[in-house]
C-alpha cells in the first residue's frame, strides 16, 4: 500500500521484527505459547547524509509472525531536538503477511528557516509492541512560491498562458520581437530573429511559467505533461558539453534557466519523478549548478550584474537541494559572491553604480534589495545590512531625476521614459529605505531635505547642478559626464552635457544599446551619440575623464573637467545660469595637441562638436554657427544654440541618418526601435580648439555671446564674460585648476 504526506527522500528504511517464541517443557499437557504479534527492532538500511523532505522513502516492515487478521501500524515521526511527535499515520496491514513493503512520503514541517537541519526519527508501533529507527536529518526544502522568480514573472499572466499554450506562439514580454510560433518538438537551434537577446530569454526556458499559470488555472493534466516534455527535451539536446547554440550555456541563460528547473522540480517532478529517475534527470540540472559555481569567480563578472543573476540562482537553488549543497558548497559560495556584489556593484563613496547606465543604477538598487528579500525568506535573516548603501544610491537617484519623473538616458537606457520616479518609489518602500531627499520630492517639500544645488559625485565624475533650486520654482537642471572610461554598460560619453527645463529636455543623451549584437549598437556608444567633442573622428575614449572643479553661487553653477586621450587633451567649462528671463547654459571647450607646447600650434586636427535634441525639438538651422540656430520645444518654449570660436564653424544638421558613410541623428525609445531625432554638428579643422557654445531663451538670444578672453595662453587662464557674471579660470593646465565667479555690476 502506497501511503503519502508530503515528501521525504528516496532512501530505504527497513524494519525488523525479531520473531520470539516460548516453548514449554516435555511434559505432552502443556501447550505451546505463542509469542504476540510485534516489531521489535528497526534498522535503517542504506542511509545517506541526509533525507529531504518531498522525496519518497520506502518501509520494510517485518513481523514476527504471520497476521492471523487485519491490523493497522502506526507510524511516527519524531522530532529528536524536541522529543515530540510532529506527524503520525496509520497503514492498514492485510491478514496472512509477514513482511509489509511501505512507500511514504514526508510529513510536512512548518518552518520559516529552510536552512536548519532537523533531527529526526521514526517510530512504528504495532499493538503494544514500539521500535525506533536511529537519528537522522531532515531538510525541509521551500515551497516553489516562495522561490526565487526573476525572469519567468513576465509570463506568469493570462495573457501569457493564452499566447504559449491555446496560440502556441511565444513573445518576448518588454521587446518588440515578433510573435513566434513554438515548435511541437523544438530543435532548440531555432534563431529567427538573429539576435542573442530573444535567444537569450527563449533558452531561459521562463516563458514555461504561462504553461504553469495555464495548469494552475485549468488543471488540465496536459499542460503539465507539456512543461515535463520541453524541460527534459531540452536537457538531451544541450548537454553542457554539446555543440549547442552559442546562448544555450551563455551565463544569463544558465542563471535563469536554473531558476525556472529548480521551480518546476520542486512544484511538480520532485513528488512525480521516481528514485531511480531522478538519478538520470537530474544529472544536467546539477550541470547547471556546476557552471554557476564556476561563473562566480569568473573575472569577466567583477562588478556586473550577471554575477548577482549567478550568485542568486545558485543559493536558490541549493535549498531545494540541499543534499548536494551540503556535498559541494553551493550557498557558501553564493553567499560570498552576493555580499562582494554588495561593494563591487556600487561606488560606496557616492551610491552610484558602476555600471554607468540609468536603467542599471535601478536594477542594482533592485537586485540588492532581492538577494536581501530572497535570504529572509530562506533563513529568516538578511544576508547584509544595506541601508547606508541603498540610502546613498537613493539619493543619487533622487537628484539625478528630473521632477516630472524623466531622466538623461545614460548607458544603456531607453530614452524618453517617464519612469523613474515612480519606480524609485516602489524600490524605496519594496527595501523599506530612508532618503530625506526622496521624502523632499515625494511630498513636494513637506518633509525630507531639499536636493542640492551642486550635487557631485565625485570619483564617478557625475555633477548634477540645479542652480538657485526651489520646489516650487522653475527647475533649470545639469547633468555633467567627467566619468571613467566605458564599463560594462556605460557608453563613450566624456564630457557628456544634459540640459533641461522643468523636465523637458534640450540636450539629451539617446539612449541604447539597440541591440545588443547589432552593428547598430556601436553607434550608440559612440561618442558621436553624447554631447561632447570628437577629435580626428575618435569614437571611443581609451582614459578616464577627470572631474577638476564644480560649484553653486547663486543663480550660476558650474563643473569643470579634463579628458585626456593620446593624441589630445580637452577642457570642458559648463556654466548654467537661472534667470527671469529663462534659463543660459554656456559650455567652453578647450583643445590642445597632447605636447608640452598648448598654444597648439603644429598638426592641425579635425574638431566635430556635437549637440543632440528632443526627437519632438523642431530645428531652424542657420550657416552661421554665431547666429541663432533656433530650436523650439514641444512645449513651444524657444531656445537658441549659438558657437563662437577660434577658427571658422560648419554647422551639420542630421535627422535620423545612415548609410555606408556616417550615422547619426537617432534615439532609442524601446529595446530594438530607434526613431529619428535632430543633431547639430559644429566642424572645424585646426591646431587648437577654443570655443563657447551658448544655449540660451529666446529672451537672452538677442544679448551678446559670451566672450573668452586669454590671460595667459601658456597656462590656459581665461576670462569669460557673460554679461550677468564674469568667470576667471586660472591655470586650468595645471593640477589645481581655479574658477573665480563675480557678478558683473
Amino acid at each position: 500500500m502506497d501511503c503519502t504526506w508530503k515528501s521525504l527522500s528516496k532512501f530505504y528504511i527497513c524494519f525488523f521484527a525479531l520473531m520470539v517464541t516460548a516453548c514449554g517443557g516435555s511434559n505432552s499437557s502443556e501447550k505451546t505459547l505463542v509469542a504476540p504479534l510485534s516489531v521489535e527492532d528497526i534498522e535503517i538500511v542504506d542511509q545517506e547524509s541526509a533525507i529531504v523532505s518531498g522525496n519518497t522513502i520506502k518501509l520494510s516492515v517485518q513481523f514476527n509472525r504471520q497476521l492471523n487478521a487485519p491490523q493497522q501500524l502506526g507510524i511516527e515521526w519524531v522530532s529528536v531536538e524536541e522529543q515530540s511527535i510532529i506527524a503520525t499515520q496509520e497503514v492498514d496491514l492485510e491478514e496472512g503477511i509477514e513482511t509489509k513493503l511501505i512507500q511514504l512520503t514526508t510529513p510536512e514541517i512548518d518552518t520559516a528557516q529552510y536552512d536548519t537541519a532537523h533531527q529526526l526519527k521514526i517510530r512504528v508501533s504495532l499493538n503494544e509492541s514500539h521500535a525506533s529507527s536511529s537519528g537522522f536529518t531532515l531538510f525541509v526544502p521551500p515551497p516553489a512560491d516562495k522561490l526565487l522568480n526573476s525572469n519567468g514573472n513576465k509570463w506568469s499572466n493570462e495573457q501569457q498562458s493564452q499566447r504559449v499554450w491555446d496560440e502556441g506562439v511565444l513573445q518576448v514580454v518588454g521587446t518588440n520581437f515578433d510573435l513566434w510560433p513554438i515548435p511541437d518538438n523544438p530543435s532548440w537551434r531555432e534563431d529567427p530573429f538573429d539576435n542573442n537577446t530573444w535567444l537569450l530569454y527563449y533558452h531561459s526556458l521562463g516563458w514555461l511559467y504561462a504553461l504553469d499559470y495555464e495548469y494552475e488555472t485549468s488543471g488540465d493534466v496536459a499542460v503539465l505533461q507539456r512543461i515535463e516534455f520541453l524541460i527534459m527535451d531540452y536537457l538531451k539536446d544541450n548537454p553542457r558539453a554539446g555543440e549547442n547554440n552559442y546562448m544555450a550555456w551563455n551565463d544569463h541563460s544558465v542563471a535563469w534557466r536554473l531558476e525556472a528547473l529548480t521551480y518546476f522540480y520542486q512544484k511538480y517532478f520532485r513528488a512525480k519523478w521516481s528514485a531511480e529517475g531522478k538519478k538520470v534527470q537530474l544529472y544536467d540540472v546539477f550541470e547547471h549548478a556546476d557552471e554557476l559555481q564556476i561563473l562566480l569567480g569568473d573575472d569577466r563578472y567583477f562588478a556586473h550584474n550577471h554575477s548577482m543573476f549567478h550568485a542568486m540562482s545558485l543559493y536558490n537553488f541549493s535549498f531545494v537541494f540541499p543534499v548536494e549543497n551540503e556535498l559541494q558548497s553551493y550557498r557558501g559560495d553564493a553567499v560570498e559572491r552576493i555580499n562582494e556584489l554588495f561593494d563591487e556593484m556600487v561606488n560606496n563613496e557616492t551610491g552610484v553604480s558602476v555600471e554607468q547606465s540609468t536603467s542599471y543604477h535601478f536594477i542594482a538598487m533592485e537586485l540588492f534589495i532581492e538577494a536581501n528579500d530572497l535570504a529572509r525568506t530562506m533563513t529568516s535573516e538578511p544576508l547584509s545590512g544595506l541601508d547606508t548603501n541603498l540610502g546613498q544610491m537613493a539619493d543619487f537617484a533622487a537628484h539625478f531625476i528630473y521632477r516630472n519623473g524623466l531622466a538623461t538616458a545614460m548607458g544603456d537606457t531607453n530614452y524618453n521614459r517617464p519612469i523613474w520616479w515612480n519606480r524609485l518609489e516602489r524600490i524605496i518602500k519594496d527595501g523599506d529605505i530612508q532618503s530625506d531627499y526622496v521624502d523632499f520630492v515625494l511630498t513636494e517639500g513637506k518633509a525630507g531635505k531639499s536636493l542640492e544645488d551642486n550635487y557631485i559625485a565625485e570619483s564617478d565624475g557625475y555633477v548634477i547642478q540645479r542652480p538657485d533650486y526651489l520646489i516650487t520654482d522653475d527647475e533649470v537642471y545639469t547633468f555633467t559626464d567627467f566619468g571613467k572610461r566605458l564599463f560594462s554598460h556605460g557608453h563613450h560619453d566624456a564630457g557628456n552635457v544634459i540640459a533641461a527645463i522643468n523636465g523637458e529636455q534640450l540636450l539629451i543623451d539617446i539612449g541604447g544599446p539597440y541591440l545588443y549584437n547589432s552593428p547598430k549598437r556601436e553607434y550608440y556608444r559612440s561618442a558621436y551619440a553624447h554631447n561632447t567633442v570628437v577629435v580626428n573622428s575618435q569614437a571611443h575614449f581609451t582614459n578616464d575623464a577627470l572631474l577638476l572643479s564644480a560649484d553653486c553661487q547663486g543663480k550660476l553653477c558650474y563643473s569643470l573637467g579634463k579628458i585626456e586621450e593620446v593624441n589630445y587633451k580637452h577642457w570642458r567649462l559648463v556654466v548654467t545660469v537661472k534667470s527671469d528671463k529663462g534659463p543660459r547654459w554656456t559650455i567652453v571647450d578647450l583643445v590642445r595637441p597632447n605636447s608640452s607646447d598648448l598654444t597648439g600650434e603644429g598638426v592641425a586636427h579635425d574638431f566635430k562638436l556635437i549637440y543632440h535634441m528632443a526627437e519632438s525639438t523642431q530645428v531652424e538651422g542657420r550657416e552661421d554657427s554665431t547666429k541663432c540656430q533656433r530650436l523650439t520645444l514641444a512645449s513651444d518654449k524657444v531656445f537658441c544654440l549659438q558657437v563662437k570660436a577660434n577658427i571658422s564653424q560648419e554647422v551639420q544638421y542630421f535627422v535620423g541618418v545612415e548609410n555606408e558613410e556616417y550615422t547619426q541623428g537617432w534615439v532609442q525609445p524601446a529595446f530594438g526601435t530607434r526613431s529619428p531625432a535632430p543633431v547639430l554638428e559644429f566642424v572645424s579643422a585646426g591646431q587648437k580648439l577654443n570655443a563657447v557654445s551658448e544655449l540660451r531663451s529666446s529672451q537672452l538670444a538677442e544679448e551678446p555671446l559670451a566672450s573668452l578672453q586669454a590671460i595667459d595662453e601658456d597656462s590656459l587662464s581665461y576670462e569669460l564674460d557673460m554679461g550677468s557674471h564674469i568667470l576667471f579660470l586660472a591655470d586650468v593646465a595645471s593640477l589645481n585648476p581655479s574658477v573665480t565667479i563675480m557678478e558683473s555690476q
